[in-house]
């Protein structure tokens, strides 16, 4: 299964990589967007089953979903 991850600092990307990683064997790809425009290209690109998303990035922002 393939997980996306769409983050646009280094530290939490790392940081939910790891997490990922250690408790979530199931995800044997994982996909990572820098930010919000390359995360649904990728997302539409590829059959993705999970995405974990920050909210409140800098170059395009999804605080308006609900």
């Amino acid at each position: 299964m393939k997980i996306l991850l769409v983050e646009d600092d280094k530290m939490h990307t790392d940081f939910l990589m790891e997490i990922v990683e250690s408790t979530l064997p199931e995800f044997d790809e994982i996909l990572l967007a820098p930010n919000g425009k390359d995360g649904e290209t990728l997302a539409r690109r590829h059959q993705i089953s999970a995405i974990v998303m920050d909210l409140r990035m800098k170059a395009v922002s999804y605080t308006h979903l609900r």
